[in-house]
C-alpha cells in the first residue's frame, strides 16, 4: 500500500502561516433605540446581515421620510423591529414583533421591505427604484448604522443627483422637472433640514450643498 499523501502545510509549514488572514465581518450595531426598547442591556447587534434603512422624499408635499429595519436574537426569541418617521422631526413610529423562529422573523422582515421598495430583500444588491413604492435603500456605513453616516458610494451618488439638478437649473428647465431632480437627491441624501426641507432651486443653495457633500466625503 503506497504511503499516504502528505497535505502542503505538513511538507511546508511555512504555508499555513503565508495564508491571508480572512477577518470576520465585525457586527452591525442594533439601533440604540431598538436596544433601549427591548431592555438590553450590552446594547445589542444585528442578527446576521438583517438590517437596512430607507428613504422617502417628495419636495412638492415637503415629505422627506425614513423607514429603518433591524432584525436582532436575545435567547430564543427573534425581534423584528422598525420605526419611521420624517427626517430631522422628533416624533417617529415605532413597531417590534417578536417569533419564536428564524423563519418567521425572515419572513416578516422580507415582507417589510418589499412592501416599501417593491423589491425583494434576497435580492438587494441588484435593487431597482420603483417609483410607485418610492422608497430607496441607502448604503450605510455599518459602523453609524442606521440613518446615521452615510457610505462614500451613497455621498457620491447624491453628489451625481446634485450636478443634475444644477444642470436642469441652469437649462431653465419646467419647475416640475427641478422639483423631479431635487426630489431624487433628497431620497439619495437625507439631509436633517427639519420640518421643513431646504429648496435647492437656486444656484448658490446648490453651491452651498455641494460644499456640504464634499466636506461629508472627505470624512
Amino acid at each position: 500500500m503506497p504511503p499516504k499523501r502528505k497535505n502542503e502545510a505538513e511538507d511546508n509549514p511555512g504555508v499555513a502561516a503565508q495564508r491571508p488572514r480572512v477577518d470576520k465581518p465585525k457586527p452591525i450595531p442594533l439601533d440604540r433605540s431598538f436596544a433601549e426598547h427591548l431592555k438590553l442591556p450590552y446594547g445589542g447587534e444585528v442578527y446576521k446581515d438583517y438590517s437596512c434603512t430607507l428613504t422617502f422624499a417628495d419636495i412638492a408635499k415637503n415629505e422627506n421620510k425614513y423607514f429603518v429595519i433591524q432584525m436582532t436574537k436575545d435567547g430564543e426569541k427573534y425581534h423584528v423591529c422598525s420605526r419611521s418617521g420624517q427626517v430631522g422631526c422628533i416624533e417617529e413610529k415605532k413597531v417590534t414583533s417578536t417569533f419564536g423562529s428564524e423563519a418567521e422573523a425572515d419572513k416578516k422582515f422580507c415582507k417589510l421591505f418589499e412592501e416599501k421598495t417593491g423589491n425583494e430583500w434576497i435580492n438587494r444588491s441588484e435593487f431597482v427604484r420603483k417609483p410607485t413604492k418610492g422608497f430607496t435603500m441607502l448604503e450605510m456605513d455599518p459602523c453609524d448604522m442606521p440613518l446615521g453616516r452615510l457610505s462614500k458610494n451613497q455621498i457620491q451618488k447624491a453628489k451625481e443627483a446634485l450636478t443634475e439638478l444644477e444642470a436642469t437649473i441652469k437649462k431653465d428647465e419646467k419647475k416640475r422637472v427641478i422639483d423631479e431632480k431635487m426630489t431624487l437627491f433628497y431620497t439619495l441624501y437625507p439631509c436633517n433640514n427639519g420640518e421643513k426641507m431646504i429648496k435647492l432651486d437656486q444656484l448658490p443653495a446648490i453651491s452651498e450643498m455641494k460644499r456640504k457633500l464634499e466636506l461629508e466625503f472627505r470624512k
